[in-house]
């Protein structure tokens, strides 16, 4: 007996593509593997890639409004600077939200995301300072996983977040600085208090907390390689597999 055919969606198969280089960019991007500055060559990419060039070009777009990456059309792509003045429009954007995120937070409140909240408390009390990035990642998790259906802003937020993320991926002590993991427990603590209003202060802090350790290291965030010719020199990405 023939064994049954398995019929593909060349559709999704295609947008599968897409997000899959897209998404391994953005991570390349965000710790630094794509350094700043780095020209980005579609001849080079689509090699290194495995993939054509319209999935290229079509994620370096997306890379490109999310502000990661820089085009002059006809003459260069490339990684953005880590260090730009929008990172301080960020924050401000991000400590005037606060309020409206810690309100939505806390209508979807249940016993269950009380117990995560527990659980994720214990968990980030037990890692050392070195890990402080990965604490303030699981609490971006944690948040996002209860702001998923929030629809008035979500652009506007996972663009400051990737920015912010990326920043602090590749300058750690600024989270450090910033307050570290003590401050990601009182997010938690008063979270498990029932405090929306210890929440707010503790958010806000931490983020006027960080704008000040952004500028003590904007001196050495700033500098971009010319052109990005040292791109030989950067660790080259993986093959993405092609549908």
């Amino acid at each position: 007996m023939n064994a049954p055919s398995v019929r593909t969606d060349p559709v999704s198969d295609r947008r599968l593509l897409r997000q899959n280089v897209f998404e391994r960019l953005l991570a390349e991007i965000i710790d630094g593997r794509l350094a700043p500055g780095r020209r980005l060559r579609d001849d080079e990419l689509t090699a290194l890639l495995g993939v054509s060039r319209t999935p290229l070009r079509e994620a370096l777009a997306r890379l490109d409004g999310l502000g990661l990456v820089q085009t002059a059309p006809n003459r260069f792509t490339r990684v953005a600077p880590l260090a730009s003045g929008s990172l301080f429009e960020v924050i401000d954007l991000l400590d005037a939200l606060v309020p409206l995120l810690v309100q939505r937070i806390v209508e979807r409140l249940d016993d269950d995301t009380l117990l995560e909240a527990e659980y994720l408390e214990r968990r980030i009390a037990r890692l050392p300072v070195e890990e402080t990035t990965r604490a303030v990642g699981l609490l971006l998790s944690f948040g996002e996983g209860l702001l998923d259906d929030l629809e008035l802003i979500p652009s506007v937020i996972t663009s400051a977040m990737i920015a912010l993320v990326r920043y602090a991926v590749q300058r750690p002590v600024v989270l450090i600085d910033a307050g570290g993991i003590p401050a990601v427990q009182a997010v938690l603590q008063a979270l498990l208090d029932h405090d929306p209003a210890a929440m707010n202060r503790h958010a806000e802090a931490f983020l006027r907390r960080l704008a000040g350790a952004i500028r003590a290291t904007w001196s050495d965030a700033g500098a971009s390689a010319p052109d990005g010719e040292s791109a030989d020199q950067q660790q080259r990405p993986e093959p993405v597999e092609e549908a």
